[in-house]
């Protein structure tokens, strides 16, 4: 399976647009940035990818919803 395909995938891009949103607006939004934590990282560890390159991955993601 391809990442990009994984549902997790898509939660992770929702709950970093979350936090972009809660940021716009002056607040935080914690539970999104936890949630986001624990999806990167078993999504990392189940392709064999870098924290880094699947936080850039679900960023990108979540930057053509918050266009």
């Amino acid at each position: 399976m391809i990442i990009k395909q994984d549902e997790r995938f898509q939660l992770a891009a929702d709950a970093q647009l979350d936090i972009w949103c809660a940021q716009d607006e002056g607040g935080y939004a914690d539970d999104s940035a936890r949630f986001l934590r624990r999806l990167i990282e078993r999504l990392a560890d189940e392709y064999g990818l870098s924290k880094a390159t699947v936080s850039a991955l679900v960023a990108r993601r979540a930057l053509e919803d918050y266009e």
